[in-house]
């Protein structure tokens, strides 16, 4: 979608707060399952920017909650480690 790539356009800019911005608002969107499917990874997104912006307890707080959906999965551990890196 659009906001995919607007996503990935305010990330590379490093311009965080407006890349955490679009991922909201895709994630307050509703579209078909494909759409719905892709939001655990625009979560993935807005978990990363959070923690360039240096909102640690937030970006945690969402990473164990994707780790903890994805029931022992290890894709969204990366994401967490990620967070503690920054």
């Amino acid at each position: 979608s659009a906001y995919e790539g607007l996503i990935e356009l305010y990330f590379d800019a490093k311009k965080y707060a407006a890349a955490a911005d679009a991922c909201e608002k895709y994630i307050d969107t509703e579209g078909p399952d494909e759409f719905e499917g892709f939001k655990p990874f625009v979560l993935e997104h807005l978990v990363k920017a959070r923690a360039k912006e240096e909102k640690f307890d937030e970006a945690l707080r969402l990473a164990d909650q994707l780790v903890k959906a994805d029931e022992g999965g290890w894709y969204f551990l990366q994401t967490k480690a990620y967070v503690l890196r920054e």
